[in-house]
């Protein structure tokens, strides 16, 4: 692999400690196998000979794609780095590239271990809530195993299969059933995986996961307060119009990723989804910023 194999244009971000993203400049990203060891460089574009970043590429699923255009990973001294492509097929480019590096040493190994089983989560139900909990909890442990749960409850829209149960549990007022689907939610929020938050602010789950966690077994919280909320404020108005489907759906997103965190998971929240969170409203400003930045139109 040669840099003019996998040069494409970034800009890279750190997460300082105020929990903020650093904007560290921008500059061609290359990968570079030195004997054997991938290793992941961005070169300035302002100044010759100048490194913004190179690190050595780790081993297993470390990197997390976000939107289209974004790679975001933790080094093994806890910095938290992102790459933001000028292009999406320069981020799918780099995160193939690093993906055959991984299974050309697989290859090469000499002894592997067996692949892990296939998690699935039963169908809630009322039986089923101890073992749906258990089995979270069980594949929260390696990374892995909570990739394998994550594609699970993404793919399948588990939220939807969950809100069922519970508004059967609201109807009948079954406190119980209500507190341990609240947990199931809260466990798999505290995977701390983009996808999975991804997910929840889509149109059709976020008004239902919200209404799940209305019932927090350790803090009172008004039945149909956050579900309320988010319905009265669903409709913005537009002083100038974006004209783009997509970035209206970022602003949308945005604000409720910015319920979230600010409300609804205010007592359960810790560092690595303020991280997740923060990164994904981050990036959406930045998106929205740049959409503007471009659009003479809307300029004008």
């Amino acid at each position: 692999m040669t840099p003019a194999d996998s040069q494409v244009r970034v800009r890279v971000y750190q997460l300082d400690e105020a929990a903020t993203w650093s904007d560290k400049g921008v500059g061609f990203c290359t990968l570079e196998d030195c004997q054997g060891v991938l290793h992941l460089n961005v070169a300035s574009e302002a100044e010759v000979n100048r490194l913004i970043l190179d690190c050595v590429v780790q081993k297993g699923e470390v990197y997390q794609q976000q939107e289209a255009t974004l790679i975001v990973w933790t080094e093994p001294t806890g910095e938290d780095f992102a790459l933001s492509f000028e292009e999406q097929e320069g981020c799918q480019s780099i995160l193939s590239q690093i993906t055959e590096f991984e299974n050309a040493v697989k290859e090469n190994a000499l002894e592997q271990s067996p692949p892990p089983p296939e998690v699935r989560l039963p169908l809630p139900s009322m039986k089923t809530l101890p073992e749906i909990g258990q089995i979270i909890l069980d594949y929260s442990q390696t990374a892995q195993q909570r990739d394998q749960l994550v594609a699970f409850i993404t793919r399948d829209n588990y939220f939807d299969r969950l809100l069922d149960l519970h508004k059967m549990c609201e109807d009948l007022d079954i406190l119980q059933m209500l507190f341990s689907i609240y947990n199931i939610v809260r466990h798999i929020l505290l995977l701390n995986d983009s996808s999975i938050f991804e997910c929840i602010v889509r149109d059709e789950n976020i008004i239902g996961v919200v209404s799940m966690l209305e019932h927090d077994p350790h803090h009172h919280i008004e039945v149909g307060s956050y579900r309320n909320f988010l319905r009265s404020h669903s409709q913005f108005k537009e002083v100038v119009p974006f004209g783009n489907a997509d970035i209206e759906g970022k602003v949308r997103q945005t604000f409720r990723l910015q319920y979230l965190k600010d409300v609804v998971l205010q007592h359960i929240i810790d560092d690595g989804t303020l991280s997740v969170i923060n990164a994904l409203i981050f990036f959406n400003h930045a998106q929205i910023a740049n959409y503007i930045h471009h659009n003479q139109k809307f300029l004008d």
